[in-house]
């Protein structure tokens, strides 16, 4: 290919390649106001959202991953949309609805955690009572509103049944149940639970489910099916729960004593009561044995067992449950603190100041409620407030935060990278687990990757966040084939125009990908483990170089000449045409000297021209000399102290893709005001260098005794430093269509610069999480990137603002997971069985009046 026609191809893809032909503008990747709904349109979209997605033949695994297509989607009514999955985030975060194609399995070849269902779906139960409760008596039990929901809670009860029956020993409570056979998700490996997971036995036998139940999970099955009991089940639903109580009562509290064992009958799965790590010993009220006391009062009630009446009975007395003295110090935690078990324990005792009728112990039980309300008072917590308000009255309880808490709840519940601790709006606190918001978040703005919501803490400030990605490129051929690679190894790759991702298997730890302008099948991925080579879009990939490599780049003469540059050195592979391209490598940068080098390569001109850093010189040669030249060096003439050459050790060194001449280093300088990369750039062929920043170049002159700046004052010698130490730029990148502009990485944001380093700007505005990792300018596009703790974000106007990209790494791949609705159901629907939540604040359009 000549010089001229590889002009024309750069001219012609920087001009057809619009930004929104090149990818796809989703800027609603990340949620960016589901919570303003009304609060009915809120627990609808949940009602619909668990039953579709979160449903396990009724039981309910909280977090479950969204499956994008791999194939082509093409139907009838969608013919384009469907297939491209154009739009396909957007819809996911603002409607909650899966486009054609997307799936999730709730299989043992699925992802769907299953670990924790059973404490799961008896909260979902717990909300499905309250809505059973609330539809029952204003509208009526012939509703269809009400029979549907009615359906549901039949559907989850009889869920409860099948973990309870899956074992074959009823009454053991799995944890969860996964569809089919073979090892489950969490078996993949040698786990210390594996042993734990076992096929379901008769009817069941189709099923994996994990076993090994703690008291938690009896806790909040026990309180999910006592609530519902009490104020929610007809005759039918009553006999239906009856058997499936007797079955728990019996294994979990009458067979072992309160010891609940492995199917085996000969293994501790959990201690309900008394002696287990934090559960308060033997003698005295704590808040495990409130959790088995609960269950052991909701048994009773429901199956009317003599036996576990008189249970219940000894623990009281054996604990001191009586005793003033043992039940003045309080069993609720302290605040900001203990929300793990607060949500079992508030729901606890709404059923036992309910069941119980002996006034010293429904002295106790109200006690224990005003002591949580104490140290939770402030948090907005709604379900938490509902329970004080029942219990104390209402005096007590936040109605104002309550309804605050659930208008900021967000319908989007796909996990979000949080990092709220480096907001500046925000007032902190210090506590024992280290800096916190000084008042509750609103929800939208919380770190949701607990899989309930009562579990979580309001002042809690980061949470999950992205892996972050590190290099992006685009086919010149078509702009909906990409790659993409991220700073933990991991490679992925795009035919949905960067709307969809999927993970490459088999190639890590990629620096550079490189597409055939000449073949529209090959493609090469450069980094530590050498050099691979696809012959078929990516799907595929061979080993072609196997020496580590950094970067890749053609000969513009010829475009099936291509460099290869290292740590190792240069090599080079030849013109082999056609299916050879890329296959041979020979090395033509010499034997690489011992220590710390850096190496670049410029193939313009005749013979391309290769230049070598290393800690003592800068070298440069032809690539038919035999010998490097060093530069010449620069030496001080105060004479007072030596010369550092290069000023620290070398980290990399770049050729400019517009102007032959112009280079630019990285060395990593270590002093006990600066530490870091340092980033220079040469005019000259590596002859001189002075930094980026430009009005730093006195800085260095003077460092090294040469230019107009051999002497400087100390007043400016100090603010110069202070600069230096201020305006720190970690990476650099030049624009691919502007040679005067370049991108410099930067702690907080993207500095730029207009004028090839004379001025600089810094700025942030679109970053979710203004704390930029890497940097990379695509080959075949006028933009660049930066990969953040909130995921992938591109600018396209110079870095002057950013969007946000469907590319936030989570899990396995580009895989995101989404929490299920159940703790705004129980909230939302306790507040309006109770009355805490009027007709007019559920159909409030109260963002617009805000």
């Amino acid at each position: 290919m000549t010089t001229q026609r590889t002009l024309l191809v750069c001219v012609v893809l920087f001009s057809s390649l619009t930004p929104v032909q090149a990818v796809t503008q989703n800027r609603g990747s990340r949620d960016r106001g589901s919570w303003e709904k009304t609060l009915h349109d809120k627990a609808a979209y949940f009602n619909q959202q668990t039953a579709q997605r979160h449903n396990i033949l009724g039981s309910y695994p909280s977090s479950v991953r969204l499956l994008p297509p791999r194939h082509y989607v093409s139907l009838p009514s969608l013919p384009t949309q469907a297939g491209l999955q154009q739009g396909a985030w957007p819809q996911i975060v603002e409607t909650g609805q899966l486009p054609p194609g997307w799936t999730f399995d709730h299989g043992t070849t699925g992802w769907s955690n299953v670990v924790h269902t059973s404490s799961w779906t008896g909260c979902l139960l717990t909300g499905q009572a309250f809505q059973i409760a609330f539809l029952r008596d204003s509208i009526g039990t012939d509703d269809p509103q009400f029979q549907a929901a009615y359906q549901r809670a039949d559907e989850i009860i009889h869920s409860l049944r099948i973990l309870t029956l899956v074992s074959g020993q009823p009454g053991y409570l799995a944890r969860g149940v996964a569809l089919g056979h073979g090892v489950s998700y969490a078996e993949r490996g040698f786990r210390t639970d594996n042993d734990l997971w076992a096929q379901g036995v008769g009817e069941y036998q189709h099923l994996r489910y994990r076993g090994g139940p703690s008291h938690h999970n009896y806790d909040q099955v026990f309180r999910g099916l006592g609530i519902y009991y009490l104020i929610a089940a007809d005759k039918r639903q009553q006999k239906s729960i009856r058997e499936i109580v007797t079955d728990m009562s019996q294994w979990a509290h009458l067979s072992h004593d309160m010891v609940v064992m492995h199917t085996d009958g000969k293994r501790e799965s959990t201690v309900l009561i008394g002696g287990w790590r934090g559960m308060g010993g033997t003698d005295r009220p704590s808040g495990g044995s409130l959790m088995a006391l609960t269950g052991l009062k909701v048994a009773h009630h429901i199956t009317g067992n003599p036996q576990v009446a008189t249970l219940y009975d000894r623990w009281i007395e054996r604990l001191g449950f009586r005793d003033e003295e043992k039940t003045k110090t309080s069993i609720m935690g302290k605040a900001r603190d203990n929300y793990d078990d607060t949500d079992h324990l508030v729901g606890d005792l709404y059923l036992l100041n309910q069941l119980e009728k002996d006034p010293q112990l429904r002295a106790y039980y109200h006690k224990c409620v005003k002591d949580s309300w104490e140290v939770h008072q402030d948090e907005k917590m709604s379900w938490y407030n509902y329970v004080y308000r029942v219990i104390l009255g209402d005096s007590f309880g936040d109605s104002e935060g309550s309804l605050w808490h659930l208008q900021t709840f967000p319908t989007c519940r796909v996990f979000q990278p949080q990092m709220n601790s480096i907001r500046t709006d925000l007032e902190f606190t210090e506590s024992p687990r280290g800096k916190e918001s000084q008042y509750p978040l609103p929800v939208y703005a919380r770190p949701f990757d607990n899989e309930y919501h009562w579990k979580g803490s309001p002042y809690r400030l980061d949470g999950w966040t992205s892996r972050i990605v590190s290099l992006w490129e685009i086919s010149p051929h078509d702009s909906y084939l990409q790659f993409a690679a991220d700073s933990s190894g991991v490679t992925y790759w795009s035919n949905t125009r960067g709307e969809v991702w999927h993970a490459i298997d088999g190639l890590h730890n990629v620096r550079d990908f490189l597409f055939s302008p000449d073949y529209p099948w090959v493609s090469f991925a450069a980094g530590s483990g050498g050099i691979h080579r696809s012959v078929d879009g990516g799907r595929s990939w061979s080993q072609a170089f196997a020496q580590p490599v950094d970067s890749l780049q053609l000969d513009p003469e010829n475009s099936r000449i291509l460099y290869a540059v290292g740590p190792g050195g240069i090599s080079k592979s030849d013109d082999l045409a056609g299916p050879g391209i890329g296959t041979k490598w020979r090395s033509v940068s010499g034997i690489r000297p011992d220590g710390d080098i850096a190496y670049a390569v410029d193939p313009r001109g005749e013979l391309a021209t290769f230049y070598r850093l290393t800690r003592q010189a800068f070298y440069t040669k032809k690539e038919n000399d035999s010998e490097w030249t060093s530069s010449p060096l620069p030496v001080r003439i105060r004479g007072f102290s030596e010369v550092d050459p290069i000023g620290g050790r070398p980290l990399w060194l770049r050729t400019d893709p517009h102007l032959p001449n112009r280079l630019f280093r990285a060395v990593e300088v270590r002093g006990r005001d600066t530490s870091g990369p340092l980033i220079s750039v040469s005019k000259d062929r590596g002859r001189t260098w002075l930094p980026i920043v430009g009005e730093l170049a006195p800085l260095i002159e003077w460092s090294q005794g040469t230019g107009q700046s051999r002497t400087i004052s100390r007043e400016k010698l100090f603010r110069l430093w202070q600069r230096l130490r201020d305006f720190r730029i970690t990476e650099l990148r030049v624009d691919r269509a502007d040679s005067s502009i370049w991108y410099g990485l930067m702690t907080n944001g993207i500095a730029v610069t207009h004028d090839a380093g004379q001025t600089w700007t810094e700025g942030n505005t679109g970053l979710d999480i203004p704390r930029p990792k890497s940097l990379w300018v695509p080959r075949h596009m006028a933009a660049v990137m930066v990969g953040t703790p909130a995921g992938m974000y591109l600018s396209e106007n110079q870095a002057a603002s950013w969007h946000d990209t469907s590319l936030i790494l989570q899990g396995r791949g580009a895989i995101r997971s989404e929490i299920g609705g159940a703790g705004y159901m129980t909230a939302y629907w306790m507040g309006r069985y109770h009355g805490f939540i009027t007709e007019s604040q559920a159909q409030e359009k109260w963002w617009e009046t805000k």
